[in-house]
């Protein structure tokens, strides 16, 4: 399973396993952690966890801020605001954070490229939420 395929479908390794584990009540539902996971980041501000490869399984790496993330100042700066908003345009975050439009632009690029934020719509139209994944919706 590749990592984009994380949380988007359920893949025991030994189904016979998984079948006890679920019928004593160990597992809720199969396949749903990773989800939760995601979905309870998001719920409480904080970045989207990390998932790296090894070689036979993978790492998770769960973060308390952008910054302990690896991001700058400024980039934690303009995530922190998308997760307190939600949603933002340009012109909002200009006037939450003492950048610059055209260095709010280039950094939000920059946290599209890396995966950080969702770009929604074009034009004028557009606006920007932090990725945490396929379906993710942050609940606070």
């Amino acid at each position: 399973m590749s990592l984009e395929e994380l949380g988007s479908r359920a893949v025991p390794r030994n189904r016979l396993i998984a079948d006890i584990f679920y019928r004593m009540g160990y597992v809720e539902r199969l396949g749903s952690g990773i989800y939760r996971m995601r979905s309870a980041m998001a719920a409480e501000h904080l970045p989207a966890p990390r998932f790296l490869p090894t070689v036979n399984a993978f790492r998770v790496e769960l973060f308390s801020s952008f910054l302990t993330a690896g991001l700058s100042q400024e980039d934690a700066n303009i995530c922190d605001q998308l997760s307190i908003k939600k949603t933002a345009t340009t012109k909002q975050l200009l006037s939450e954070l003492p950048l610059s439009k055209a260095t709010i632009n280039r950094r939000l690029g920059k946290l599209a490229k890396e995966g950080w934020v969702k770009i929604h719509g074009s034009g004028r139209g557009v606006f920007y939420s932090l990725d945490y994944g396929p379906g993710i919706i942050e609940t606070k």
